[in-house]
């Protein structure tokens, strides 16, 4: 993947720096809000310098999280481009691939399910790369940021956090063992119902002169419910992780 993402190296490295200031202006966001409460609700002080103090306030606050935004749009487009651009890349790469192949390659395999490979799974490496991959950046970046503003805020709240992290861990690592395990046999049944499929169109006439349509109405049911039950366990597993762990 790093020979297909090479060459957006200047761009990567003004992703990284957009997502330093994003989430750096996410945690200055939160962080002041605590100042500003205790200001506002300090009594010793007169209403108009209270009032004063939160318009200022209120007008760096609006700073940083327009900051923010901007630093996160110029990410997520930058990122887009370096995304289409490696998939394109990787599909023109199978292509060539495709051709230099020999005809026994074709004969054991579905033509539908070489086709998910152009689609389903170049697809899948697409959202790894533009949301996934940044995702885990920016979760890295965002778990410091907090991990620091935790121990400035309080450091006894911090260390009985800390506790609990490798139980975090342990049910990420169980529960990210599953999910990958059913996300593959996912991918696995889409190839082989798209492959079903195409046979079935393309060779649609000779279904037809042998009568074998419920047959292959049977037989596609069958693979169907099979990939109904690998997408819904893998959705199931990647979708429980993130309340989990918010939890």
């Amino acid at each position: 993947m790093l020979s297909y993402v090479a060459p957006y190296k200047l761009q990567l490295i003004t992703v990284a720096f957009c997502m330093l200031i994003s989430t750096a202006t996410s945690l200055a966001g939160g962080y002041m809000l605590r100042p500003i409460i205790n200001n506002i609700a300090d009594v010793s002080t007169s209403a108009e310098d209270r009032i004063l103090y939160l318009i200022n306030m209120l007008t760096v606050l609006g700073i940083v999280y327009l900051c923010g935004v901007f630093t996160h749009y110029l990410q997520a487009k930058l990122m887009l481009n370096v995304s289409q651009g490696a998939t394109e890349k990787i599909r023109n790469d199978l292509f060539c691939s495709l051709q230099r192949l020999s005809i026994r390659f074709f004969d054991s395999r579905p033509t539908g399910e070489i086709m998910s490979r152009f689609t389903n799974d170049v697809d899948n490496i697409d959202v790894m790369l533009n949301h996934s991959l940044v995702g885990v950046v920016s979760g890295g970046i965002t778990l410091i940021g907090t991990f620091v503003m935790m121990l400035i805020t309080n450091v006894w709240l911090t260390l009985i956090t800390i506790i609990f992290i490798p139980i975090f861990i342990k049910g990420g690592g169980i529960i990210a063992k599953y999910s990958g395990k059913y996300y593959k046999g996912q991918q696995s049944s889409l190839g082989a119902v798209n492959g079903y499929i195409e046979e079935s169109v393309s060779g649609q006439k000779v279904v037809k002169v042998f009568n074998h349509e419920n047959t292959c109405i049977e037989e596609f049911a069958t693979l169907n419910a099979d990939l109904r039950d690998k997408q819904f366990k893998a959705q199931y597993y990647g979708g429980i992780m993130g309340p989990i762990m918010g939890n």
